[in-house]
């Protein structure tokens, strides 16, 4: 088989699991499975895209997701989480003093969030934004991005069997989003929340880039793949 045509044979592969996870059928936990199987999806296409040139398991994640995925709010800092490390973490008087202006800037924001509507990224601020107010903030930023988030739902997905997410309302909907919820003191909270349908998204994104990336710069991703008898050899 020539080089075109392995191409198209790993692509028509990866297209045959994405329609299988698709047609999975079940009972109350049908979307946890669904979830994990396209993370892992989209690890493997990242391990047939990048191989072992990006170190980490989540930076290879991460970088896909940013390069191939075409997610644009994929690098803004969501605001739930920013305001719940600012109102629970422990700082210095000075820290205490220069993140005030953060605080109400996020609570600001926050009070704009729709109530009665699924409440989308795009609402969210983006790094630089965060860096203008508070540049001491911006390394516990980055861990609060949507694809960091998106990376933190895997591990525990993975590990624990239990998504960080809120069940979903609207799994139609292409795009993840807030959804709000009433705790019992009457106080309101946002909760993200990933429909089934942006999983797809992020995967039809990633399976042509990928198809177009390794056509014009020659790799083979099947290169990048150990088929050895021998499942280890460090």
């Amino acid at each position: 088989m020539n080089f075109n045509g392995e191409i198209e044979q790993y692509i028509y592969y990866i297209q045959r699991m994405q329609n299988s996870i698709n047609e999975l059928e079940g009972g109350a936990f049908i979307d946890n499975h669904k979830k994990i199987l396209f993370l892992s999806l989209l690890e493997t296409l990242a391990k047939g895209t990048y191989g072992n040139s990006i170190t980490g398991n989540g930076n290879k994640f991460k970088t896909f997701v940013e390069e191939f995925c075409n997610w644009e709010h994929a690098n803004r800092v969501s605001l739930q989480q920013l305001n719940l490390l600012l109102l629970t973490a422990k700082y210095s008087t000075e820290e205490r003093k220069e993140f005030k202006n953060l605080l109400a800037f996020v609570e600001t924001k926050l009070s704009k969030y729709p109530t009665s509507s699924p409440v989308p990224f795009s609402f969210d601020p983006t790094l630089e934004e965060i860096r203008a107010i508070c540049p001491t903030i911006e390394g516990n930023s980055k861990n609060f991005t949507h694809v960091s988030l998106l990376w933190k739902l895997r591990n525990s997905l993975a590990h624990e069997f239990r998504g960080k997410d809120a069940q979903s309302l609207f799994n139609d909907l292409p795009y993840p989003h807030y959804v709000m919820y009433r705790l019992p003191d009457s106080t309101k909270t946002w909760i993200i929340s990933y429909p089934l349908e942006f999983f797809n998204y992020l995967v039809n994104n990633a399976i042509k880039n990928v198809k177009i990336h390794c056509l014009e710069k020659n790799i083979n991703p099947y290169d990048n793949y150990n088929f050895d008898f021998l499942w280890d050899r460090n």
